[in-house]
């Protein structure tokens, strides 16, 4: 989606748009960069928690994988105008 509509179409009904340092629309492929920065982190967190699973047993990689969300949840109440994706992508949100 953000190759072709830059952003997809959950963002294009949310009235959301994305814009570089400049404050020109983001390219397609900066846009494209950020998703892959987004959905990457859940393949490989993924991954690991299955590591974790067959290494130490199930109750242990439980509980990596809350300790996880919440240092993840704080990081997104800390930063709330641009989540970390944004500031690797170098994108703005903004309303369309």
């Amino acid at each position: 989606g953000a190759l072709l509509f830059r952003g997809g179409l959950v963002l294009l009904t949310a009235g959301v748009t994305f814009v570089n340092a400049a404050g020109a629309p983001a390219s397609r492929l900066r846009l494209f960069w950020r998703a892959l920065v987004t959905w990457s982190c859940l393949g490989v967190g993924f991954g690991v928690f299955l590591a974790m699973v067959t290494l130490l047993g199930g109750f242990w990689a439980g509980v990596a994988g809350l300790a996880a969300v919440v240092v993840l949840t704080g990081a997104s109440l800390a930063l709330p105008e641009r989540g970390i994706q944004d500031r690797l992508a170098g994108t703005w949100p903004v309303p369309r």
